[in-house]
């Protein structure tokens, strides 16, 4: 009789309990010290949500205009090294420096992340980078090799601070808006890609169209120009006058073009012009840093591991013969990219159609890259799916057959610029795919695998570009090519089908839980009718 008392009882209705907000309380408790009414307090509460909204907006900007800029004044640059500084190999030397710091950064960017605030990462590596066009503007082995040294260590903490600046714009941009926090980070980052992107398609349209309409020639004008004084050759006397008569030195360092009164006035050089104006940018960038940007009132770091848990998490990377031949994929990736800036971007266009066509080429391999992600993100479920790694694996090796079978003539312009873009559709496709199984392969150590896909990367680069400098033949170059992108192809194969295996075994441990708590939920309503009846 009692259960049934309490059985027949209604529950009384819990009030509604209001969230307390501690720091808006202890505003209020300081309002009435200080003898403010209700309606000051809550308008200064106002004003300073607005003020935050307004610097999540003012540090987005400042830092999409700053990457923007900085973009477009070294990526172009970088493209035409080997093109510009051929003699002595000292375009390729450059990448080469780049590319060895780009691995140390890599590998010191969790310990510069956790010393180093935001806004003093962004000016530094913004002044790494105006020291780069710098040395473009003064081109010799002594500011070319230190500054590409400074620019390739600061690159992977520059775009580490960006990404977790971008998860803290995302997570402000949540919490006043009601847009979830997965669809609010994937807006910035989307406007991240797309500026990133057309900073690089705008800057190689610029060096290439300033280099067309003048009568500059890579290989001739800047060879005479950084050719020694003390030459022994028969040959360096005339090449001398000539370029005592070009040139007049009015600045340290700097050669001036001076008109003289007893011969014509030279043709202006417009690559140099182009390095002033990537100069200028750079400049403009770290300003638009230095004003605009204010340091993030939350710090967002990585989780802190000891050296004994790192060092755990890479020989677990090492040990795994899958992460071995899959870390080949990886260095495929970088070794076709080299290939792409070191070779066929010298080979394909400067010595066959001239050097404005540079600019045109990276332009149509950027944008096959760019489609081939987007389209690839758009089908992350399937990605790495064996059919779909298949065709990543068909299109690089189409390209290879391609670039061995094929050469371009002077007229070929346009099969120069499709052949370029079906490059960056295949390497689009199988760098999506092989950082999509990397990171779902690694579901406790994705920060360290992603460490060495990247410098993994970065070694395939200097690979190639030690290849390219000490046998100067293309056609090795793709057979290397060729051995890493089979062996990294096997090595993603079988980590797909391992995270195949274990999704299945997953989805069968959450139906067998799923089954399990719906027999004993129908069990528990078997017993609640059976005590209701007793009861009744």
């Amino acid at each position: 009789m009692e259960l049934v008392g309490e059985e027949e009882e209604e529950p009384e209705a819990k009030p509604n309990r209001k969230r307390v907000n501690f720091r808006k309380e202890m505003l209020r408790y300081q309002s009435l010290r200080n003898h403010l009414n209700e309606s000051q307090f809550l308008a200064a509460e106002e004003d300073d949500l607005e003020d935050k909204d307004n610097n999540i907006w003012r540090n987005f900007v400042s830092q999409c205009s700053a990457t923007f800029l900085a973009v477009f004044a070294v990526i172009p640059s970088r493209n035409l090294q080997t093109s510009i500084h051929a003699p002595n190999q000292l375009g390729k030397i450059s990448l080469v420096c780049m590319y060895v710091s780009y691995i140390i950064g890599c590998l010191f960017t969790a310990l510069i992340l956790r010393k180093v605030k935001a806004k003093m990462l962004l000016l530094a590596s913004l002044f790494f980078h105006i020291l780069y066009s710098v040395s473009n503007v003064i081109p010799s082995a002594y500011t070319l090799l230190p500054s590409s040294c400074l620019v390739g260590l600061s690159q992977p903490a520059f775009w580490a601070v960006q990404d977790m600046l971008l998860l803290n714009y995302g997570l402000k941009y949540s919490a006043t808006t009601r847009m979830t926090p997965q669809k609010s980070l994937r807006l910035f980052q989307t406007v991240t890609i797309i500026t990133i992107h057309s900073a690089q398609i705008l800057g190689n349209l610029l060096s290439s169209g300033l280099i067309s309409v003048s009568q500059f020639h890579c290989s001739e004008d800047w060879a005479m120009l950084n050719k020694g004084s003390n030459s022994s050759s028969a040959s360096s006397a005339p090449e001398k006058q000539i370029r005592s008569e070009k040139w007049t030195y009015t600045l340290p360092f700097i050669p001036i073009q001076a008109r003289r009164s007893s011969e014509p006035s030279p043709p202006v050089n417009f690559y140099q012009i182009l390095t002033l104006i990537y100069l200028c940018m750079s400049v403009v960038a770290m300003g638009a840093v230095l004003i605009f940007f204010e340091s993030p009132d939350t710090v967002l770091q990585r989780r802190i591991l000891s050296w004994r848990e790192r060092f755990r998490e890479i020989k677990h990377c090492i040990s795994d013969p899958r992460w071995i031949l899959a870390w080949f994929s990886a260095a495929y990736v970088g070794f076709a990219q080299g290939i792409i800036m070191c070779d066929i971007t010298k080979l394909y266009g400067t010595d066959t159609l001239g050097c404005f066509i540079v600019g045109y080429m990276m332009v149509s391999f950027g944008t096959g890259n760019l489609v081939a992600i987007l389209a690839m993100d758009k089908l992350k479920p399937c990605s790495s799916h064996p059919l779909f790694l298949s065709l990543g694996f068909l299109l690089n090796i189409g390209v290879l057959i391609l670039t061995s079978l094929w050469k371009p003539t002077g007229i070929e312009s346009s099969e120069l610029l499709l052949y370029t873009a079906f490059w960056g559709l295949a390497d689009g496709t199988l760098q999506a795919q092989s950082q999509a199984i990397v990171t779902r392969y690694a579901r406790d150590e994705k920060d360290t695998a992603m460490t060495g896909f990247r410098v993994c990367q970065g070694l395939g680069l200097i690979a190639s570009f030690f290849t390219s400098i000490f046998t100067q033949n293309l056609m090795t170059s793709l057979y290397a090519a060729l051995v890493l992108h089979v062996i990294g192809f096997l090595g993603l194969i079988l980590v797909a089908n391992e995270v195949a295996s274990r999704d299945r075994q997953g989805t069968g441990e959450v139906n067998e839980d799923s089954r399990a708590q719906s027999e004993t939920d129908h069990c528990g309503t078997e017993v609640g009718i059976d005590n209701e009846a007793q009861i009744t």
